[in-house]
Protein backbone atom coordinates (compact mmCIF):
# COMPACT_ATOMS: atom_id res chain seq x y z
CA UNK A 1 0.00 0.00 0.00
CA UNK A 2 1.55 2.75 -0.75
CA UNK A 3 1.65 5.79 1.76
CA UNK A 4 -0.21 9.22 1.34
CA UNK A 5 3.07 11.24 0.52
CA UNK A 6 4.38 8.40 -2.24
CA UNK A 7 1.55 8.54 -4.08
CA UNK A 8 1.27 12.48 -4.02
CA UNK A 9 4.34 12.16 -5.55
CA UNK A 10 3.26 9.62 -8.13
CA UNK A 11 -0.09 11.74 -8.82
CA UNK A 12 2.62 14.76 -9.70
CA UNK A 13 4.47 12.88 -11.61
CA UNK A 14 1.82 11.27 -13.46
CA UNK A 15 0.78 14.83 -14.44
CA UNK A 16 4.19 15.64 -16.09
CA UNK A 17 6.05 17.08 -13.86
CA UNK A 18 9.88 16.52 -13.19
CA UNK A 19 11.70 15.44 -10.32
CA UNK A 20 12.78 18.94 -9.65
CA UNK A 21 9.22 20.40 -10.28
CA UNK A 22 8.00 18.28 -7.82
CA UNK A 23 10.63 18.60 -5.00
CA UNK A 24 10.30 22.44 -5.61
CA UNK A 25 6.75 22.28 -4.69
CA UNK A 26 6.83 19.44 -1.66
CA UNK A 27 10.48 21.60 -0.24
CA UNK A 28 12.60 18.08 -0.80
CA UNK A 29 15.51 17.31 -2.04
CA UNK A 30 15.34 15.55 -6.23
CA UNK A 31 16.69 12.49 -4.79
CA UNK A 32 13.94 12.08 -1.80
CA UNK A 33 11.54 12.66 -4.71
CA UNK A 34 13.15 10.06 -7.03
CA UNK A 35 13.67 7.59 -4.33
CA UNK A 36 9.56 8.12 -3.20
CA UNK A 37 9.27 7.45 -7.26
CA UNK A 38 10.83 4.42 -7.25
CA UNK A 39 9.05 2.87 -4.00
CA UNK A 40 5.76 4.04 -5.94
CA UNK A 41 7.28 1.98 -9.42
CA UNK A 42 8.40 -1.23 -7.27
CA UNK A 43 4.67 -0.84 -5.32
CA UNK A 44 2.35 -0.08 -8.38
CA UNK A 45 4.38 -2.91 -10.40
CA UNK A 46 5.42 -0.46 -13.13
CA UNK A 47 8.60 0.08 -15.01
CA UNK A 48 8.52 4.17 -14.68
CA UNK A 49 6.88 7.12 -15.44
CA UNK A 50 5.05 6.80 -18.14
CA UNK A 51 3.18 4.00 -17.12
CA UNK A 52 2.70 5.44 -13.48
CA UNK A 53 -1.19 7.05 -14.71
CA UNK A 54 -2.11 3.12 -15.71
CA UNK A 55 -0.81 1.90 -12.62
CA UNK A 56 -2.87 4.37 -10.11
CA UNK A 57 -5.55 3.77 -12.30
CA UNK A 58 -5.48 -0.01 -11.82
CA UNK A 59 -6.04 -1.88 -8.32
CA UNK A 60 -2.45 -2.94 -6.90
CA UNK A 61 -1.05 -6.14 -7.68
CA UNK A 62 -2.06 -9.05 -5.49
CA UNK A 63 0.54 -10.00 -2.81
CA UNK A 64 0.97 -13.85 -2.48
CA UNK A 65 0.14 -15.29 0.65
Amino acid sequence: VLGTTVLEVAALAASGLSDAEIAARRGRSQRTISNQLARAYRMLGVGGRSELARGLAAPPPSRPA
